[in-house]
């Protein structure tokens, strides 16, 4: 993941009844980038899992985005932005070079679970 972070150059004004106005800084706001297909492919190393869920792969790289934001000083930032970019599933037909077999890749599980978790 690419963490992208600004800092803002204005601070917002806050008007208190009775005691007039304050300054304060804005918190960093961040951006995360997510490269899928090398998600996907760290992911199940790490878990070391077989056949993934989407709901719960959703869940993990949501946490894993949400625990970046906490900086090591103990600073946090706020999220702007999750981008999640990958390309669609390839879902033609193929034949095995070796074996001469016809392999649709629509029907892979690989194939469900990409157009599923997008």
């Amino acid at each position: 993941m690419l963490l992208a972070t600004y800092s803002t150059f204005f601070n917002i004004i806050v008007r208190m009844p009775t005691l007039g106005l304050f300054l304060y800084p804005l918190m960093k706001k961040t951006a995360i980038l997510v490269d899928g297909g090398f998600f996907i492919k760290r992911y199940r190393s790490i878990h070391q899992i077989k056949n993934l869920n989407p709901e719960r792969t959703a869940n993990d790289l949501w946490e894993m985005c949400l625990r970046h934001l906490t900086q090591a000083k103990g600073e946090s930032c706020e999220l702007y932005r999750i981008f999640y970019y990958d390309c669609l599933p390839y879902d033609k037909k193929q034949h095995n070079p070796v074996t001469g077999k016809s392999i649709d890749f629509s029907k892979t599980d690989q194939y469900k679970f990409q157009l599923h978790f997008f």
